[in-house]
C-alpha cells in the first residue's frame, strides 16, 4: 500500500508536492469503512484530487507513473541512453536542476522508503531505508552518483555494476537481493494504473475468459444499467498495415497472429418485442461504457492478485453518470475493500457523498504556473471551519477552499462578438 509519494520539479510541480494516504488517527467518521484502521499506519482506501483544468492533477499522477517506469525499467538500458526528464520549465532556475521522486510503501508489514534524484544524463542520488513500526529508519544503501555512502554487505556484487544513468534498485533485484526485490515487485505488480486512455490490456481483457468472472462482470454492468445482457471474448487475426511489417520485419519483432476482442450483447427488437441479441464491438460502446469496463476490470484483477494494490484512476468521472461515479466510490470505501483508490476528478457533488475530510485533495497552480497540493482537513480544521453538516461541494464552489477556476464569462462574449464581426460580414 503506497503511505505517502514525495516529488519536486517535475512538470508543474516545482516545490516539493507530498501525497499522504494517512488517516488522520483522531477522526472517527467512516473510520471502520474508508481506513485500513488495523494496520500501522492506518491509512485511507481512497482519495479525491480535484482542481481546475490545468491544475496539476494529472502532472500529480504522471510523476507516480513516471517513477514506477523508471523503476521498472532501471532507469535507462543502455549507458549512452538519456533518462526521461521533464523539470518545471516557468523558471530558469529549476529548468537543469535534478528531479526528485521518493515514496513511502507498506509490503506484508515492512515500511520501505526509496527515493531518487536525477536529470536527463545521470541519477545524482539513490537511498533505500527499511522503517521499523517504532519509527526508526535503517538505511539499506544510499548512493551518490556512483559512490556508496551506505551499502549492505548483501550488495557487494551488485556494486559493481552501478550505471550513473540507471538506478541501482534495479540492479539489486536482478542479483536477488531480496530486500530490493520487494520494492521492485511492489512498483511492478501492486502499483495499477487506469490512465485516460480506453484501450483494455490484454492482461485484462483474458479475465473474461473465465465464464465466472465474465458472469460476475455482466451482473455489474446491469446492475450499472447499461442494457448490457452478455459479453463474449473472441480472438480476433492481427492484419498489420503495410509499414508496421515492415518495421517489424526490420527490427525482428514478432507480431501476434491474433488478439482478443471483447464484444457486449445486446437485446434485439421488432415491434417492440425481444427476438434475440445482438453483438457490438466494445470500441464501438460509448466512452463511459468502455471506462467502466476498464476501471471494473482492474478492480477485479487486483482482487484476484491478492488484493494490497494501489490504483491511479486519472480523470476517474470522464464520461461517466454522477450517480455511477458515486456508486464507485462508495465501492472503493466499502468495508470488503481491501485495494487503495487515488483518483482525480472533476466532480464536486462526491465531496458530499461518505467520505471523509481527509480523503479530499485539492490541486490548484499559483501565477507562477506552479502546482500545490492541499488537503481540505487542513483547511477546515479550525474551529469556525469545523462543521460537518455544511455542504463540502457548496463551499468548494463558493471558492472557501481555493482551487476553483476563475472563468470570465464576459470575456467568452466578447471574443465570440469579435469574431462575428469580423468574419461573418
Amino acid at each position: 500500500m503506497l503511505i505517502e509519494f514525495r516529488v519536486k520539479n517535475f512538470a508543474t510541480l516545482k516545490e516539493k508536492t507530498v501525497l499522504s494516504a494517512k488517516a488522520i488517527t483522531r477522526l472517527r467518521k467512516f473510520k471502520k469503512s474508508n481506513v485500513f484502521y488495523q494496520q500501522k499506519p492506518q491509512l485511507l482506501k481512497n482519495l479525491l484530487i480535484l482542481g481546475p483544468n490545468g491544475s496539476g492533477k494529472t502532472s500529480l499522477l504522471n510523476a507516480l507513473s513516471l517513477m514506477k517506469y523508471l523503476v521498472i525499467r532501471g532507469g535507462t538500458r543502455a549507458v549512452t541512453e538519456q533518462l526521461q526528464y521533464n523539470p518545471f520549465l516557468f523558471d530558469t532556475n529549476t529548468q537543469k536542476k535534478d528531479t526528485e521522486f521518493g515514496i513511502q510503501i507498506s509490503v506484508q508489514d515492512q515500511i520501505f522508503d526509496y527515493s531518487f534524484k536525477y536529470n536527463s544524463k545521470i541519477v545524482d542520488y539513490e537511498k533505500l531505508s527499511l522503517i521499523s513500526k517504532t519509527g526508526k529508519e535503517e538505511t539499506y544503501f544510499e548512493r551518490k552518483n556512483k559512490e556508496f555512502i551506505v551499502k549492505s554487505d548483501k550488495l557487494t556484487s551488485a556494486e559493481a555494476k552501478v550505471r550513473e544513468n540507471a538506478l541501482f534498485l534495479f540492479t539489486a533485484q536482478e542479483n536477488n537481493d531480496p530486500i530490493a526485490s520487494q520494492v521492485y515487485k511492489w512498483f511492478d505488480k501492486d502499483l495499477l494504473i487506469v490512465g485516460s486512455q480506453l484501450d483494455i490490456p490484454d492482461y485484462l481483457r483474458r479475465l473474461l475468459e473465465n465464464s465466472e468472472l465474465k458472469d460476475e462482470m455482466v451482473s455489474f454492468l446491469e446492475c450499472a444499467d447499461l442494457n448490457i445482457k452478455d459479453i463474449t471474448v473472441r480472438q480476433i487475426a492481427v492484419k498489420p498495415d503495410e509499414l508496421s511489417a515492415q518495421i517489424a520485419k526490420r527490427f525482428n519483432i514478432s507480431i501476434p497472429e491474433k488478439h482478443s476482442e471483447i464484444f457486449t450483447l445486446h437485446t434485439t427488437f421488432k415491434n417492440g418485442k425481444a427476438i434475440g441479441k445482438s453483438e457490438l464491438p466494445l470500441q464501438l460502446e460509448s466512452v463511459g461504457t468502455r471506462r467502466i469496463f476498464y476501471i471494473m476490470l482492474t478492480i477485479i484483477y487486483s482482487q484476484l492478485q491478492g488484493n494490497s494494490k494501489t490504483l491511479l484512476i486519472d480523470e476517474f468521472d470522464n464520461s461517466l453518470h454522477s450517480e455511477l461515479a458515486r456508486t464507485l466510490i462508495k465501492i472503493f470505501n466499502l468495508e470488503q475493500s481491501k485495494n487503495q483508490y487515488i483518483l482525480t476528478t472533476h466532480n464536486v457533488d462526491l465531496l458530499d457523498d461518505d467520505i471523509r475530510v481527509d480523503q479530499m485533495l485539492l490541486m490548484e497552480k499559483d501565477e507562477e504556473g506552479a502546482s500545490h497540493l492541499k488537503s481540505i482537513y487542513d483547511i477546515n480544521s479550525s474551529p469556525s471551519k469545523g462543521r460537518h453538516d455544511v455542504s463540502f461541494a457548496k463551499r468548494y464552489i463558493k471558492g472557501q477552499f481555493g482551487a476553483v477556476p476563475s472563468i470570465n464569462l464576459e470575456g467568452f462574449k466578447n471574443i465570440l462578438d469579435t469574431i462575428h464581426q469580423k468574419f461573418n460580414k
